[in-house]
Order: structure tokens, then C-alpha cells, then sequence
């Protein structure tokens, strides 16, 4: 015997064309399982957890910043606890050697001033091991700390902020423009910017982290990096010899003021901040000339699409004209 419904279509076939669908129960609906649900559940938890961890992370930079500054105004017991560092390091061996790098890679992501540490191991490390060794171990670990603490702040603009950026950038079509120009020329712009002391180094860590840069270009840009090191090391080494037999942190203290305030230290750095100055001038002459060439493909993208919705809106409305006439 053949099922109703069978017969029903057929019937109904014959009749008028019509095609029999059999009803469904309302308990036959397809409702999510168990697991699905599970999941779901899960990811949102998992969400929030990613929000409360962003949030936190924000708030204990904002309140290191906040302290390093009123510190660095008003106390300086950062810079004097740094000194202290380094007057211990000088005579540590290979074990301050690997200590100064983890302590100059946290001054990097906690947006403590690392000036005193780089000044600082060109005297500690000359003084302990002679110009020629003291210069290529002290310039090695600075550029090795500085490195470690640049990648790591990348990281951490590029899991918190990253994300607000991203939905700026869709509402504005100039911040879209720059985060384009600075994927295309991340390199470029990272060298130029690394050469340039007027740029903090910390700050600038977490603005590539949060923007559009190419980890690879932001990893070949620290090279730039190198020729400030080398500088303000040397600097540093300027007094070790004299210095050599100075004990305690009040010693260091006043050998590097001294190293700072010399006739060769002042050379340097003003030969440095003109080439800073060109350099800085350079990226930012790459960043605006390919901000312009991609707000110019921007611009002309919409004005090729803006014919095709207006077409489309047309026929729509003569579609709905039709359907109001028949």
C-alpha cells in the first residue's frame, strides 16, 4: 500500500499542477545541539575573557607611563636605581652581561628611558674588559636587549590595539590612507625613524605594532638602531679608563655626567640630531607620498563603483514600478 502522502502529490499533480509538501511538526525544527551550544557559549566567554585581558593590559601601561613621567620630573629614583644596575654589572661577568640585556629589553615595553643603560654599559663594560672587547660586548647587548623589548611591544600593540586601529581606519579614509602607506613602506619608514634620536623608541614600537606594518620590514628596521647605539656607547666609554678606579654608584654617577657633558659627547650629538633630523624629514616624505598615491586609490575605486550602484538602484526602482503597474 502506498503511503498518503504519495498519493496526495499525485493527486494533486493531476488535478492542478500543484506540488503536495507534506507538513512539519513544530518539534521537527532544527534546533542547535547540545555541543553547538557548548561552543558558542564558549566563545563568547573566551570573548570577554580577550576584553578583560586587553583592558588590564591598558591600564598597566598607562599607570607605568604614568609613574616613569612623575618620576622622571620629580624624583629620578628610576635613573638612580638604574645606576646602581650598572655599577653591579660592571663587575659580574658573562652573568650582568645576560642580565643587562632582560633588564634593557623590560625598560623597553615599561617605557623606561634606556639612555642611562646604554651610556651606562659602554662605561661598565669598557672599564671591565678593556676598550676594544668592552665596546663590542657593551654595543651587543644593548642592540640584543633593545631588540628583544622592540619585538615584544610589537607584539603586545599588535594583540590590544591592533583591533581598535583596524575599525578606525574603516571610518576614515586618511588613517586608512597612512596604515596603507605604512604596509607598503614599513621598511623605509622603520630605518629612517630608527636613525632619528628625536623619535622615542618605545612609543614608536607600539605605534608599528598597532598599525599595518609587515612584521619582517619592523624586524630588518631595527638595524637602524645600530648607528645610534654605537654612538651613545662609545660616549658612555669615554671615561671608563679615568674612571677605573672609582668605586661606588657616586662615582659611576659623576664619571657619566662627565661623559655626557664632554666637548667629543656634544659633537656627537649634535652630528646625530642632523642626521636624525634628514632622516625623520625622509619618512615622513615616504609616508605621505604613499598615504596620497593609496587615498587617490581610494578615492578613484568609489568613483568607478558609484556608476554600477546607481545603475543598480535605477533598476530596482523600475522593478518596483513594474510590479506596481501589473
Amino acid at each position: 500500500m502506498r503511503p498518503r502522502h504519495t498519493m496526495l502529490q499525485q493527486e494533486s499533480a493531476a488535478n492542478g499542477g500543484a506540488v503536495y509538501q507534506p507538513l512539519t511538526r513544530p518539534d521537527a525544527v532544527d534546533h542547535p545541539t547540545a555541543a553547538e551550544e557548548g561552543r558558542a557559549a564558549s566563545s563568547t566567554g573566551s570573548s570577554i575573557m580577550t576584553n578583560v585581558a586587553r583592558v588590564a593590559v591598558v591600564c598597566l601601561l598607562l599607570s607605568v607611563l604614568l609613574f616613569v613621567l612623575i618620576d622622571s620630573f620629580a624624583y629620578r629614583q628610576l635613573e638612580h636605581l638604574l645606576v646602581e644596575f650598572v655599577s653591579w654589572v660592571r663587575g659580574s661577568g658573562a652573568k650582568g652581561v645576560g642580565l643587562f640585556v632582560g633588564v634593557y629589553a623590560l625598560a623597553v615595553v615599561l617605557f623606561i628611558p634606556a639612555s642611562v643603560l646604554t651610556l651606562g654599559a659602554g662605561f661598565a663594560f669598557v672599564s671591565a674588559y678593556g676598550l676594544a672587547e668592552g665596546l663590542a660586548i657593551a654595543i651587543s647587548a644593548v642592540f640584543v636587549g633593545a631588540s628583544i623589548g622592540a619585538v615584544l611591544a610589537f607584539g603586545l600593540a599588535r594583540y590590544v590595539f591592533r583591533g581598535c586601529v583596524r575599525r578606525l581606519s574603516e571610518s576614515n579614509r586618511l588613517l586608512a590612507a597612512v596604515d596603507k602607506a605604512v604596509e607598503q613602506g614599513g621598511l623605509y619608514i622603520n630605518v629612517l625613524m630608527r636613525l632619528s634620536p628625536m623619535i622615542p623608541f618605545t612609543l614608536f614600537n607600539y605605534v608599528m605594532g598597532s598599525s599595518r606594518c609587515r612584521f619582517v620590514d619592523y624586524l630588518v628596521g631595527l638595524g637602524g638602531i645600530l648607528p645610534g647605539t654605537i654612538a651613545y656607547v662609545y660616549i658612555g666609554a669615554l671615561p671608563a679608563s679615568a674612571a677605573s678606579g672609582s668605586q661606588g654608584v657616586s662615582g659611576h654617577e659623576s664619571a657619566l655626567a662627565h661623559a655626557t657633558e664632554s666637548s667629543t659627547a656634544v659633537v656627537i650629538r649634535h652630528v646625530f640630531l642632523v642626521l636624525g633630523l634628514i632622516a625623520m624629514v625622509g619618512a615622513l616624505v615616504v609616508i605621505s607620498r604613499l598615504a596620497r598615491r593609496a587615498l587617490t586609490d581610494a578615492l578613484s575605486e568609489d568613483s568607478q563603483h558609484e556608476p554600477l550602484r546607481r545603475d543598480e538602484v535605477e533598476g530596482s526602482e523600475e522593478q518596483d514600478t513594474d510590479k506596481r503597474t501589473t
